[in-house]
């Protein structure tokens, strides 16, 4: 099940990080041209397309494994999990793909870590999110043992 729920979450990773993506594109662009609502919906939805080659690995594989590995199943632990996955993931494809390795521009490498942040952001959310849908998936409807007795 947590597998089900990762894959479901895969898209909502992704296309937060492409919508903070954009917006802090937006937010450094100085040019005197604004997008319209329509322009920023297109962009988002084909940014997530894009973000779901590390969205996917990190929700569909690593957040529900962890889940299953960890015995402490709190949101901060799998945010913290996804935000380190996504981090590595995220950062990791693009410094491999892209390779800016033969380039000295430091500017290459800070978008390469600003695509691993915003891996790390939408990973976090996700593990978060997950934690949430599997502690209201639970048969027991999420109570602890404490809200069962009380």
């Amino acid at each position: 099940m947590p597998m089900l729920v990762g894959l479901l979450l895969a898209p909502v990773g992704a296309l937060l990080g492409s919508a903070l993506f954009f917006a802090v594109l937006a937010g450094v662009d100085s040019s005197s041209t604004r997008a319209t609502p329509s322009d920023v919906f297109w962009i988002v939805v084909f940014g997530g397309g894009i973000g779901m080659i590390g969205a996917l690995p990190t929700t569909a594989i690593v957040l529900p494994v962890a889940y299953g590995l960890l015995r402490r199943r709190s949101a901060a632990t799998l945010a913290i999990t996804g935000a380190v996955a996504g981090f590595l993931i995220c950062g990791g494809i693009l410094a491999v793909f892209w390779n800016p390795a033969h380039e000295l521009d430091p500017g290459a490498w800070l978008f390469v870590a600003g695509i691993a942040v915003d891996g790390a952001i939408a990973g976090a959310l996700c593990g978060w999110l997950l934690a949430c849908i599997m502690r209201w998936l639970r048969p027991d409807g999420g109570q602890t043992d404490q809200a069962r007795q009380a």
